[in-house]
């Protein structure tokens, strides 16, 4: 019987394999690109000091664990890991301005019109903004 050590050293040595870990970053379409550049060079320009903006956004969390490493020969890609269509998840919507953070709202489903309007905006958005009326102007993240 061969022990790991051993045979993780041959794959290295003799076989010329590599591990690694996959690179992720974000997605951002070419089109987002050219209007985040332009937004925030409006910005510039005008020395915005986003003082009275809340920012929100609503991000995803996949609850299945995926192991991120592999072994493959040196010169080749990693192979492909394949994973279910529809991971299980949740999903998390916050916002946040320079007088601190709103409520954070967690919830499972599609988000569509009428649970954005009750659950995110009546929950978590409409409450902070009576808190802090100097808030004055609202920016969502709509990827």
């Amino acid at each position: 019987s061969i022990s790991k050590t051993t045979m993780l050293r041959t794959m290295k040595n003799e076989l010329q394999w590599v591990s690694s870990t996959p690179r992720y970053c974000q997605m951002i379409r070419e089109t987002n690109k050219e209007k985040r550049l332009k937004f925030c060079e409006e910005a510039l320009s005008k020395k915005d000091t986003f003082d009275d903006v809340v920012f929100t956004d609503e991000s995803s969390i996949q609850l299945n664990r995926y192991y991120t490493r592999c072994r493959y020969k040196k010169g080749t890609s990693c192979p492909l890991k394949p994973k279910p269509k529809y991971p299980l998840k949740v999903h998390v919507w916050a916002g946040i301005s320079k007088e601190g953070p709103t409520n954070i709202v967690i919830f499972t489903g599609n988000m569509d019109a009428d649970f954005y309007i009750s659950i995110t905006m009546e929950s978590a958005l409409l409450p902070f903004l009576r808190r802090h009326p100097g808030i004055t102007r609202f920016r969502q993240d709509n990827d």
